[in-house]
């Protein structure tokens, strides 16, 4: 009886996510403009025209996302031929709210498997939900969601996999995640976490046949980046040549100088965002790249010490508390050294939230605050754009403040993560 009140809770969960994804729909020609201002209404449609032409990325148009992100963005209104901007922005919103019902479903479906209590997977969908929400205008109209679902199933899998024993979860996980990086290039950060632990479990056959499954994924990317070299090309350069986005951490200190009068900063609208063009932004897009590299590769050392590095086998219970806090970790290193931090990439942590309920012994104290800075850190996020962004561009000292706050919110994320990872290790180099 419990079982069945659960599933109609959630039924009605699921319910809510729909009428209000048709709602937007019905008005999705007047959510045309708000596309248009973000930039990514005119960018989807004219994927969905070029698809629908039998054009391909790369070869015959130029993207600025990896070669397989087209497909998801312009499919399913690819099939369907002489839809006007209206229709196509509300076939594509409701794709969306399909997504996220499916997410919703395996978060449901994974959680309940693993023995969580069905209130605590009940409120979890419900934070989930309202988050999407407070992040409304990225969660309808940027596609970042959809990799981040990748990502996190990806996970799900690969816990499954690690209680199971089962190779062919492995097989599968390594393929969503390699879908997921085909969509946009974050996931690829958490293959070493897998590769880490396969290792400590003298895994080396999965591992050999989890770079075969890679490689074939891999390579229908390559067969657009090699069959338009040319814009690839271009898309390398349209990346590599960015300077400080306005958004990003690196801005925070600026604006404080800003806020007490001791630099004027300046913005510019190049490679696709707004950005701060003096001499401090330029040398801080030179190293950002190998700053990622650095803190990424101090993860992966630091999780390998404690895997590899350690002569007994590590429980199976902290295999899968240190996978979900080095995939936040790694994930969160990404975003903060990243010298653009779009505000759709909060859709990634956003994602990840229902892989917590999944750490054993995780103290209600530590799990409030997760979900309190998380959820802090979406709805600064709205303030800053799209609500002050405007705000933002002329440089209002409240507008910088809320930026600073929303930044320092995302550090604090990390620092409290790390903290969590190293009583997670010292637990396990304390068991005998």
């Amino acid at each position: 009886m419990k079982n069945i009140k659960s599933n109609y809770l959630f039924i009605i969960l699921l319910l809510i996510n729909a009428i209000f994804f048709i709602s937007l729909a019905i008005f999705a020609k007047q959510l045309f403009h708000s596309f248009t201002w973000t930039g990514e209404g005119p960018l989807y449609y004219s994927i969905y025209q070029n698809l629908n032409s039998f054009k391909l990325p790369y070869i015959n148009f130029f993207i600025e996302y990896p070669p397989l992100a087209p497909f998801f963005i312009g499919i399913p209104a690819a099939i369907i031929p002489g839809l006007s901007n209206g229709k196509f922005i509300a076939l594509y919103i409701l794709t969306i709210g399909v997504w996220i019902s499916i997410f919703l479903t395996i978060t449901y479906s994974v959680l309940k498997y693993f023995k969580v209590s069905i209130k605590r997977i009940l409120s979890y969908i419900s934070i989930i939900l309202i988050l999407l929400t407070i992040l409304f205008n990225l969660t309808y109209a940027r596609f970042d969601l959809i990799p981040g679902i990748f990502t996190t199933t990806s996970i799900f899998i690969f816990i499954y996999y690690l209680k199971s024993e089962n190779n062919k979860y492995l097989y599968f996980s390594i393929a969503l995640l390699m879908i997921a990086f085909s969509l946009k290039i974050y996931p690829i950060v958490i293959l070493p976490i897998y590769i880490i632990i396969e290792l400590n479990r003298k895994k080396y056959k999965s591992l050999i046949i989890s770079a075969g499954i890679s490689f074939l994924i891999c390579c229908l990317s390559l067969i657009f980046i090699i069959g338009g070299f040319k814009n690839f090309q271009t898309f390398m350069n349209y990346q590599t040549k960015r300077d400080i986005e306005i958004e990003s951490v690196y801005s925070s200190p600026l604006y404080i100088l800003e806020i007490a009068d001791k630099v004027d900063n300046q913005f510019a609208f190049q490679n696709g965002a707004i950005e701060i063009t003096n001499d401090y932004a330029k040398n801080i897009g030179k190293v950002a790249l190998p700053l990622i590299g650095l803190f990424t590769i101090c993860a992966y050392f630091f999780m390998s010490k404690c895997f590899l590095f350690k002569k007994k086998m590590i429980s199976k219970n902290s295999m899968i508390n240190l996978t979900i806090l080095y995939s936040v970790l790694v994930t969160l290193i990404f975003i903060i050294f990243n010298k653009v931090l779009s505000p759709q990439y909060i859709l990634w942590i956003v994602c990840l939230l229902p892989l917590i309920p999944l750490i054993s012994n995780f103290r209600k104290r530590d799990e409030i605050i997760f979900i309190s800075l998380v959820a802090m850190i979406s709805i600064l996020t709205t303030l800053v754009f799209p609500i002050f962004f405007w705000e933002l561009m002329q440089k209002k000292d409240f507008s910088l403040i809320i930026s600073i706050i929303r930044n320092v919110a995302i550090i604090s994320l990390m620092i409290f993560i790390i903290k969590l990872i190293i009583t997670e290790t010292r637990l396990i180099f304390k068991k005998k």
